[in-house]
């Protein structure tokens, strides 16, 4: 995945891949955590205006799972420097900052004692620190702007420039998400960590309640990976979804639906074709890229039917609307 966006040699890049990818932690059958699984990514690589790649990721997570109809879930939603401020004004020395969110990323499996004593016992943190870090991480909102102001009110933290930048993009962030929306099902949880040390902006996890399998798909920023293998700084934003966990849920929810044999769904075709030419649907263009003689996909140049643009960068007051229409076009099936 990250290879792949890495010898892209482009200045930007969106993609997608689905494939097989494999668990390095122990598999658990029953809640849908295979040892071999297939995995779809969606990245956003290259410099974009503050928050633009990021909400339309998320915006791409959240139009999947509304679409394959997988029941109620919620998009629980943090900022990598946010933990790292809550972290350091409780005390938690720089060197444990990484272990102890290693611990928190836990809490959706384990109660907040189980947690704490693992950064005690364990990681030796200090139990004062431990009890701050326990007022924070119960704090959690479906109302996120609501919660954003509430920890800005806080003045230890407000005082951390970290938080401060990371406060005004989750702002951004959620007038974006409004405007496309799609805010309605997102949570700011500050119980969410992420424990892959390579994220270093907004992080979040789409969680299927009441399903019983955890999360269905998760993702954030990495700005500093893909230059690791690209040579030069490559800014990147991407999710991941569970496919064979997901197909499970909708198994469970609809029933396996039977597969009509290739000959019955043959008169159907036939029926699409008038003068020898299939109908083609608005938006839907011939792919004429060349395959290269290595076998791997030539990159597809942009399909754009409608342009939206404003003038201005995040200070335009017009990105929201920018952002509204084209999430309309999308939805209706118009690449724009």
């Amino acid at each position: 995945r990250v290879h792949g966006v890495a010898s892209a040699n482009v200045d930007k890049i969106k993609r997608y891949h689905i494939g097989k990818v494999y668990r390095r932690d122990e598999p658990q059958m029953k809640r849908g955590r295979f040892r071999e699984f297939y995995q779809c990514d969606f990245d956003v690589a290259g410099s974009y205006d503050t928050m633009i790649a990021d909400s339309e990721v998320i915006g791409v997570l959240i139009d999947i799972l509304r679409t394959l109809n997988v029941g109620d879930f919620v998009v629980k939603l943090n900022h990598r420097l946010v933990l790292d401020s809550i972290l350091k004004v409780c005390g938690v020395p720089k060197d444990k900052t990484r272990p102890i969110c290693s611990a928190v990323d836990k809490l959706d499996k384990e109660p907040w004692e189980a947690v704490k004593k693992e950064m005690v016992e364990l990681k030796g943190l200090d139990e004062a620190a431990a009890d701050k870090i326990g007022k924070y991480v119960v704090l959690a909102s479906r109302n996120p702007p609501e919660l954003l102001r509430q920890l800005c009110a806080d003045p230890a933290l407000s005082a951390e420039p970290e938080f401060k930048k990371a406060a005004d993009e989750l702002s951004l962030l959620f007038e974006y998400l409004h405007a496309m929306g799609c805010l309605n099902s997102i949570s700011l949880d500050m119980s969410l960590a992420r424990g892959l040390d390579y994220y270093t902006g907004v992080i979040y996890e789409a969680v299927l309640e009441n399903a019983g399998v955890g999360s269905v798909g998760a993702g954030g920023r990495y700005d500093t990976l893909v230059g690791m293998f690209a040579g030069k700084p490559v800014p990147a934003v991407g999710v991941s979804l569970g496919v064979e966990r997901i197909f499970s849920v909708i198994e469970r929810r609809f029933g396996l639906q039977e597969v009509k044999p290739e000959s019955e769904e043959a008169p159907a075709k036939a029926e699409e074709k008038k003068g020898g030419k299939e109908k083609k649907e608005w938006g839907k263009k011939e792919d004429k890229s060349p395959v290269p003689s290595n076998g791997n996909a030539a990159i597809r140049e942009n399909v754009t039917d409608v342009l939206v643009c404003t003038l201005g960068g995040n200070d335009d007051p017009l990105v929201s609307k920018r952002l509204q229409v084209a999430s309309w076009l999308w939805h209706a099936g118009i690449p724009a």
